[in-house]
């Protein structure tokens, strides 16, 4: 797909097939307007706020405890924006 034979170098601008994979999730409207909420204030995506907070939400559950959280940031690997 990146390759042609009139230009053999790979297009740097193509994003692996996993990544633009979907599925569609029902989610309230409730939620949703917090996200969208969320993702404005943040200059985020839809998609990417609730990306983001399924990887907090991970991290918090791998965390198992506030405390152990906040003294240990390692816990939260994966959660930039």
């Amino acid at each position: 797909m990146g390759l042609s034979m009139s230009n053999p170098r790979p297009n740097k601008f193509l994003v692996p097939l996993r990544e633009l994979m979907s599925t569609t999730v029902r989610i309230s409207a409730s939620e949703l307007e917090l996200i969208t909420h969320a993702a404005g204030l943040n200059g985020r995506t839809v998609p990417d706020q609730v990306e983001h907070w399924i990887r907090l939400g991970r991290a918090a559950e791998r965390c198992h405890d506030g405390a152990s959280c906040a003294a240990n940031s390692s816990g939260f690997e994966g959660t930039s924006t």
